[in-house]
């Protein structure tokens, strides 16, 4: 469907219509009367424009709460092929809001997807994000916010550059746009799907007065999915005591038509920002939790703060003199009345979750559902903590989550701290990309990290993951617990996976599986120490009522193209779907934490064990020790009776003559 019109205009903008899936219908043209575009508002902008002749009408762009928001003008502003002249280029868009959302103005969350690569053919073969510059919006009480004026944000020029290669051909392919609407956790993205082509310049801007200025719209293909979630804990990594490996994976339905078409998916490309959280604590202990609540956030005292009445140390070791008493990660440690050594101590308390048993504590199980996005305790507190900004605030969400949540800079190792954009191959094993533990432990991890007990061990089909798989039936052949280790799908996300599949089958859809980063997870006992609450004025020990973890997160998780593979051709398309935050449930240690010889740290243990065995020894082959001494003396004084015989025979000494017998 192609639509031209010519105008002696300033400019030209493209018109989509409003109904169905948005196919390209028309046509709009607006005067500016000013080069300062970014200053002309989006009704006076409007109300000055024609389609075919006829004035717009706001009679035909009503309230509707169950409408979408959509492009209705598309603004190339001023191009030139001079590069004298460029500077006042702009792409602008008029977005048509039927439910008068009140989109966040300020985000930069609000962004629009365009190709910025294509094939020899003239098919794109990449697409990007572009922010958009909230400009205005329509404020009369009659439509209100049912307007917006947004401009497109090109700050590394590589638009322009793009259409500087074929300036009489101007092209933007654009599948969709996000908006964040106020309260909302996450950007909605809606469906655009129209190639825009400029020829001609508006006047003043090209080779002579009076050069045409048209534009040909035309429908273009586009991938509309749904994400959802799910990870994976192995149980073990060769990191020690208190780690997992852990896989995430989104899955989404693609219709079957591309395949046939198509073939295979051969490339997925998705961006997110990811983060590693400041340890979570969670504990059964009501009076601890009563307590340290109100200090979330407090920078403690180098000496401690008694005034909170708690400690907490995870990973305690009690010392056996001379070996000192140690903890892992420890909160108001320094108010004790013993010494520890700790290896993290918490200048603040972040996170602190209370739950009736620690055994058994699991956000997912305390869902919250707003504006139809399912998120769980832990997301809830990222997304409402505003206690401490004292290292800023994220790149996103307006900038209203703070970065005091996170690790400063730190992820695990082998990844990309903050934003991350990458185009997973499903040749390409995800084992090879990231920072994987292969979970092979030495003896003394066994040992120290273990016990003596059962090891968990990896099976050999966790090697070799492949980031991209289509799902069958015979996936879901088998228990619940084979399933979710053949899929490296968490067991409690199967029935909700399953459900999707069922789903998607019945509407002639394949369900992919892409699994995109391997992070360690954490989680290990702690002890908690009520000050001075002990026989005598001790600090009273308080065991089995709290955990502390670590876990990454990945916001804004967002699928941008998709890339199938037709016979060792690729073809490009490009998704429209609504990000997504992923931050897992935080659960208690492993079972076999804190059993066999966990009550000492590993260092001190070898040294321990080597010495009952050097004991042992001695005890054992005590019978002998008389021989054994007798034996040592005999080889040291042996090289000198040697040398002394040596010397004699040297010296030729006589023989003693045998004295004869009297008759």
């Amino acid at each position: 469907m192609i639509h031209k019109i010519k105008q002696r205009l300033a400019l030209i903008t493209a018109f989509l219509c409003l109904t169905g899936m948005i196919y390209p219908a028309g046509l709009y043209a607006v005067k500016a009367e000013t080069l300062n575009f970014d200053e002309t508002d989006v009704m006076e902008d409007l109300e000055s424009s024609t389609v075919d002749g006829a004035k717009f009408n706001i009679h035909n762009y009503p309230y509707d709460e169950d409408g979408q928001a959509k492009i209705i003008n598309f603004v190339e502003y001023c191009y030139s092929y001079k590069t004298n002249m460029q500077i006042n280029y702009g792409l602008y868009i008029y977005v048509y809001n039927p439910q008068g959302l009140n989109f966040n103005t300020k985000t930069t969350s609000n962004k629009i997807q365009i190709a910025t690569g294509y094939n020899t053919d003239g098919t794109p073969n990449d697409y990007e994000k572009y922010s958009l510059q909230f400009l205005s919006m329509s404020t009369e009480p009659n439509y209100y916010r049912l307007f917006y004026k947004f401009k497109i944000i090109d700050t590394n020029k590589t638009i322009l550059e793009r259409v500087n290669e074929n300036s009489s051909q101007r092209r933007y392919d654009v599948s969709g746009f996000e908006l964040f609407p106020e309260g909302a956790t996450n950007a909605i993205e809606y469906t655009v799907g129209g190639t825009y082509t400029f020829t001609g310049y508006s006047d003043g801007y090209g080779a002579t007065e009076g050069t045409e200025l048209e534009c040909d719209v035309r429908e273009m293909d586009i991938i509309e999915l749904e994400l959802k979630h799910t990870f994976f804990r192995t149980g073990l990594s060769d990191k020690g005591q208190g780690y997992q490996n852990q896989l995430d994976s989104v899955y989404f339905a693609v219709d079957n038509k591309y395949f046939e078409k198509y073939e295979k998916i051969q490339k997925i490309k998705a961006e997110w920002y990811e983060y590693k959280t400041q340890p979570i604590v969670v504990t059964s202990n009501s009076a601890f939790y009563n307590s340290a609540i109100n200090y979330i956030g407090h920078q403690i005292e180098s000496n401690g703060n008694e005034n909170i009445g708690y400690s907490l140390v995870s990973d305690f070791q009690l010392g056996m003199s001379p070996v000192p008493t140690t903890g892992n990660i420890g909160f108001n440690s320094k108010a004790l009345n013993n010494s520890v050594q700790i290896n993290n101590e918490l200048n603040s308390l972040i996170y602190l979750f209370s739950t009736d048993s620690i055994n058994s504590y699991d956000p997912y199980g305390n869902k919250t559902i707003a504006n139809g996005v399912e998120s769980n305790d832990l997301s809830e507190w990222i997304k409402n903590y505003n206690t401490t900004y004292n290292t800023g605030t994220l790149p996103i969400k307006s900038g209203t989550i703070s970065k005091d949540l996170f690790l400063n800079g730190v992820v695990d190792e082998g990844r990309l701290y903050d934003y991350n954009i990458y185009d997973f191959d499903s040749d390409i094993d995800i084992l090879q990309m990231e920072s994987w533990k292969n979970g092979n432990p030495s003896f003394w991890d066994k040992l120290t990290n273990f016990g003596f007990g059962d090891l968990p061990i990896l099976d050999s089909g966790y090697y070799n993951i492949p980031p991209i798989i289509t799902l069958k039936n015979d996936n879901f052949i088998g228990s619940n617990v084979d399933v979710s280790k053949n899929l490296l799908v968490r067991t409690e996300d199967l029935n909700d996976l399953k459900s999707f599949f069922n789903t998607a089958e019945d509407m002639n859809k394949t369900v992919v599986l892409l699994r995109f980063a391997t992070t360690d997870y954490f989680s290990e006992k702690a002890d908690i120490f009520q000050l001075n609450g002990g026989t005598l004025g001790a600090d009273k020990q308080i065991t089995d009522e709290a955990y502390v973890a670590q876990e990454t997160v990945f916001l804004d998780f967002d699928v941008i193209q998709l890339t199938f593979n037709k016979a060792g051709n690729y073809i490009v398309i490009p998704v429209v779907a609504s990000p997504i935050d992923i931050v897992n449930p935080i659960t208690d240690p492993l079972a076999n934490q804190g059993s066999g010889c966990n009550s000492i740290n590993s260092d001190n243990l070898k040294w321990i064990i080597i010495i009952i065995i050097f004991v042992a020894l001695l005890i054992l082959f005590a019978p002998l020790f008389p021989y054994v001494i007798k034996g040592i003396i005999y080889l040291i004084l042996l090289p000198f009776k040697i040398l002394k015989w040596i010397i004699l025979k040297a010296a030729g000494k006589p023989k003693k003559r045998k004295k004869k017998r009297k008759k």
